[in-house]
């Protein structure tokens, strides 16, 4: 017995150092990613600020509970210069990392709650390859709380469901709250929330069932998370309810308010085609009939159905066209709700060591398509470092991918930009880089004019392909590139 147990134990953490040392191999290369546009305006407006601006602010889309926790952790360290932390960005991911280490270990035990070991080795195996999870989890933005503390309150429900705790009300208060004052969006998680509890309870009614949970305080307790977080949003309540992001943009219940609300499912499923497939096989076996027992998940299945089908409601009714990144956590829960019910079937169809051996095949099949997939992304990407196109979705994210604003500011910073003076030219937010580090630019219709006067210049864009011939010749300049294979193209232009 004692042997068996400690096989047991063994495998467990065989898989699991072998996932997550894949997500770190990953991850932590990333930690020193050049930042991108929303992280550098999140630092300078909303962290390196203060107190009272971080609570008071929503001129643009400020993520209150993520940057007061920036603003605290830096004051901490004692940083307050945007300068340093551009040039050493790992300082602000490495706390998100280790929420995200945190998010893989939460999967794990709520997977283990529903369906016992197997189930959490096999949901941390899905989540640390999951790559939207991967894109946005050291985003310095919210949506690495999003992920962890939408996780937390699903966490909590199903624990109060099974045991009965009054810790996982105070557990689902809490993290209803920390949704909420993370981000505005996780509206939608919270509706999904207590529409589950609102149709257990209906649903038992109507069927004269007798009630065992007492759903007012389930419900109570989530609607005083969100309360709070209503209150703590006040200072900034019109700016956070009454802005562009949030405004209709299109006839409720249109086709195309339908298809936004639906799109990101392809994103989320895209390169691991074959896992969905089988876990359609496995929702068909476990939704037949006949079988036995088959009510252990249907908790489960409910809170992850109205997860899904709240944010569809609300996009479609409302007629609005949110980013895709919004719904990160939606991969958290389908991720969940896979392993818990591919194990479950696979319990049920084979022999306890066959059952591990299939976790283990899935494991390797998951790392396997996790870099296979990423590989695909560098080659699709690689052509837009030529043609100005910046992705911005779950699968690819533009800044983990050939840009180096940072390399070409240290290189321009090294010139004599007074002979040479720095233009831009349809340059994206090269400007923040130049401004933060003090290398003096000028815009792009001064270009001529300083041909004129100074022979030569440097030129940066991201529309590499508009310096051709043509662009040559009506600014009567011969074109060279330095350091290439970036975004953020430089050129060095001279008068002929």
């Amino acid at each position: 017995m004692l042997q068996s147990k400690l096989s047991q134990r063994l495998y467990a953490i065989a898989i699991l150092s072998a996932v997550v040392g894949y997500f770190l191999y990953i991850m932590v290369p990333w930690l020193n990613n050049n930042l991108w546009s929303d992280e550098f305006y999140t630092l300078k407006w909303f962290s390196l600020v203060p107190f009272k601006t971080v609570v008071t602010d929503y001129h643009s889309t400020n993520h209150i509970l993520y940057d007061l926790f920036n603003y605290s952790y830096l004051k901490m360290l004692g940083i307050n210069s945007l300068a340093y932390i551009l040039e050493h960005p790992w300082i602000v991911r490495l706390p998100l990392l280790l929420l995200a280490l945190v998010s893989i270990s939460l999967i794990y035990q709520t997977a283990k709650l529903i369906n016992g070991r197997l189930a959490g080795i096999a949901a941390v195996a899905l989540l640390a390859t999951d790559i939207p999870f991967q894109n946005y989890c050291m985003q310095i933005r919210g949506y690495g709380f999003t992920a962890f503390f939408d996780l937390l309150l699903v966490y909590s429900c199903l624990l109060y469901i099974k045991k009965g705790r009054m810790s996982a009300l105070i557990l689902m208060g809490l993290s209803g709250f920390a949704a909420m004052y993370s981000v505005l969006s996780n509206l939608y998680c919270l509706v999904g929330i207590l529409t589950f509890w609102g149709a257990e309870y209906l649903f038992r009614f109507i069927k004269g069932k007798s009630v065992v949970i007492n759903y007012w305080k389930p419900t109570t307790a989530v609607l005083v998370g969100l309360g709070i977080a209503l209150l703590c949003y006040s200072p900034v309540f019109k700016d956070a309810f009454c802005n562009h992001y949030v405004s209709r943009k299109s006839p409720a219940f249109h086709i195309s308010n339908v298809n936004d609300a639906t799109f990101v499912y392809a994103e989320i499923i895209h390169g691991r085609e074959p896992l969905y497939v089988l876990f359609l096989l496995s929702v068909l076996i476990y939704f037949t009939p006949i079988v036995a027992g088959s009510k252990r998940l249907s908790e489960t299945w409910r809170i992850v159905f109205w997860q899904f089908i709240a944010p569809i409601v609300i996009v479609a009714g409302m007629g609005q066209h949110p980013p895709a990144r919004i719904f990160i956590h939606l991969c958290v829960f389908l991720d969940l709700l896979i392993a818990v019910n591919m194990v479950y079937v696979a319990k049920m169809l084979l022999p306890k060591r066959a059952t591990e051996i299939s976790v283990v095949l899935l494991s390797v099949y998951l790392i396997c398509a996790c870099q296979k997939e990423k590989d695909d992304i560098a080659i699709m990407m690689s052509p837009d470092v030529i043609h100005p196109v910046i992705h911005q979705d779950l699968r690819a994210d533009y800044y983990l991918y050939y840009y180096y604003p940072l390399n070409i500011s240290h290189y321009l910073a090294k010139q004599d930009t007074k002979s040479c003076p720095v233009i831009l030219y349809k340059a994206a937010y090269m400007h923040c880089y130049l401004e933060t580090l003090k290398v003096p630019f000028y815009p792009a219709d001064s270009l001529d004019r300083f041909l004129d006067s100074k022979g030569k210049v440097f030129l940066s864009t991201v529309y590499p392909v508009e310096i051709d011939s043509g662009f040559m010749a009506q600014h009567h300049c011969s074109a060279k590139e330095i350091l290439p294979r970036t975004f953020d193209h430089l050129f060095e232009l001279q008068r002929r």
